[in-house]
């Protein structure tokens, strides 16, 4: 299975070494996890089955916390591109994922500055208790 984007996944696999798994909350700190019934995103192949953390075995994540179900969701999927098939925009609305076949790839090329911030986003909240 290829991922998305690994160095999220390292970044986050990190962070739970240090820190411990997300809860399933949907408040600040938390996963936001959508049980299946919640998860709109489903026929888009945006569901734990298809994530790099997810544990079909045991129904666990990697780093959510709880019971994980394999058509629920959370705001840290890690999905292979091959494994979504549309995006979602409105729930009625969807439009077919644009295919690159040439030139430079935005994500790849700012995802790391975002992964960054996204990062120092989550971990300056948590650091500015420790002082």
């Amino acid at each position: 299975m290829a991922i998305t984007n690994p160095l999220l996944k390292t970044a986050l696999e990190n962070l739970v070494d240090v820190n411990g798994k997300f809860d399933k909350d949907i408040q600040e700190g938390g996963a936001y996890y959508r049980y299946p019934d919640a998860n709109l995103y489903q026929p888009n192949g945006i569901t734990c089955k298809n994530c790099a953390f997810y544990n079909a075995e045991e129904h666990t994540c990697t780093i959510v916390d709880g019971y994980i179900y394999d058509y629920g969701m959370c705001r840290f999927w890690n999905i292979p591109d091959s494994k979504i098939t549309a995006v979602v925009i409105a729930p009625t609305e969807y439009i077919a994922m644009p295919q690159q076949t040439t030139g430079v790839n935005i994500m790849e090329t700012m995802m790391p500055m975002m992964m960054m911030f996204m990062m120092m986003a989550m971990v300056m909240p948590m650091m500015s208790g420790i002082a």
